[in-house]
């Protein structure tokens, strides 16, 4: 988490060509890209990826085997599509990098839930959420809850994905990639960047959610949240905002908290010119002309679409941790439509609460309260 945190302090967006995943077009789609050593391709290496970060984060936080095996440790993990590791599967084998001798098998989301438990020999509850680019913050959403009715004390949360050629012409044939990369809230804006990442959070009953963030002073409690699904089209956002203004006022009123409250909203902020419009008139009708800090994060790590949640929340607990919200990359042109403007440039974070939204693909919107103190 400190190089991510690092790297958003220092303003640094780095994209690269969506080369050696089977993209079909001449022109490849700028994209946002973790950095990853030799690993064997295919469902094989986006196996190993899972667990390493998984490793990580258990050693990180010092959970021994004992307390792996109890049945109240539950893991959630939350992806739109559990890394395409088929799609890797099949492009590995039409590039003769991996042998074409045995059926492939179509991995489902819920498979990197058995891939963890069968590693650690889970006993407690393990669930997978797939809910588009929602999916990790509904299971950060889920797994406050199972702590909250006394079912488990522990949880780890996983989010995950990788890019995929599918995922990538799937968004190109819909025109909502954006060629000079996401610019939320900009008058200029014209649609998203994709990018990929694995994230994983443990949250506990007696604390709250531990991202690793290194700042020993500073804790995160997920206070509240809500999820509501936007029926107005299959694949657009209702522009004046409703259904996502209902879901921030329900997350509030979760939380026990106003409006007032707020210390900084952590924005959903695509890109795109649909789900930004609506977001910026949700958050007018929320918060009027007393709109606090908003942060948009997507420019530094890309949209990573069921791995958001965890990824996106783990880096602004890092960045508060560190002192600083930072400021909107890529975020230029005020547009004078929206009627909001995020961060232009970083300042000092404040304790308090925390508004994070998540709003996916196909309507499913989901609004999370974090106490940072």
């Amino acid at each position: 988490m400190a190089p991510l945190v690092a790297g958003i302090r220092a303003g640094l967006c780095p994209v690269v060509d969506a080369d050696g995943i089977g993209y079909p077009a001449p022109a490849l789609p700028r994209v946002s890209r973790f950095p990853m050593p030799a690993l064997q391709p295919g469902e094989a290496g986006a196996a190993a990826r899972l667990l390493e970060v998984v490793e990580q984060a258990l050693g990180a936080l010092h959970i021994g085997e004992d307390a792996l095996r109890a049945e109240e440790f539950g893991l959630v993990v939350g992806t739109a599509g559990f890394l395409y590791a088929s799609s890797a599967e099949l492009y590995g084998r039409a590039m003769g990098t991996l042998p074409d001798a045995t059926p492939v098998s179509v991995r489902g989301p819920s498979w990197g839930v058995a891939l963890i438990a069968e590693r650690y020999g889970l006993r407690g509850p393990g669930l997978s959420v797939s809910s588009g680019c929602t999916s990790s913050a509904n299971a950060l959403l889920i797994a406050a809850e199972m702590i909250d009715r006394g079912r488990v004390r522990r949880v780890l949360v996983v989010g995950a994905e990788e890019l995929s050629a599918v995922t990538l012409s799937g968004f190109d044939s819909l025109m909502l990639l954006d060629p000079a990369c996401c610019r939320p809230f900009d008058r200029d804006r014209q649609g998203l960047q994709i990018g990929e990442g694995i994230a994983a959070m443990m949250l506990e009953a007696d604390g709250g959610a531990d991202a690793g963030t290194g700042g020993a002073s500073k804790f995160a409690r997920v206070r509240g949240g809500a999820n509501r699904c936007d029926t107005h089209h299959l694949t657009s956002a209702n522009p004046n905002g409703s259904v996502m203004r209902d879901v921030m006022l329900e997350a509030l009123a979760s939380a026990g908290i106003s409006v007032a409250d707020v210390v900084a909203v952590k924005a959903h902020g695509a890109g795109s010119t649909d789900s930004d419009r609506a977001e910026a008139a949700a958050l007018r009708a929320v918060f009027g002309a007393a709109l606090p800090p908003l942060l948009a994060l997507k420019r530094y790590v890309g949209h990573t679409l069921g791995a958001c949640g965890t990824l996106e929340t783990a880096a602004l607990m890092g960045c508060v941790a560190d002192g600083f919200l930072p400021a909107a990359a890529g975020f230029r042109v005020v547009d004078p439509e929206l009627g909001v403007t995020p961060l232009r440039e970083a300042v000092p974070a404040r304790s308090g609460h925390y508004l994070l939204n998540f709003f996916g693909f196909g309507g499913n919107y989901t609004s999370l309260v974090l106490e940072i103190g």
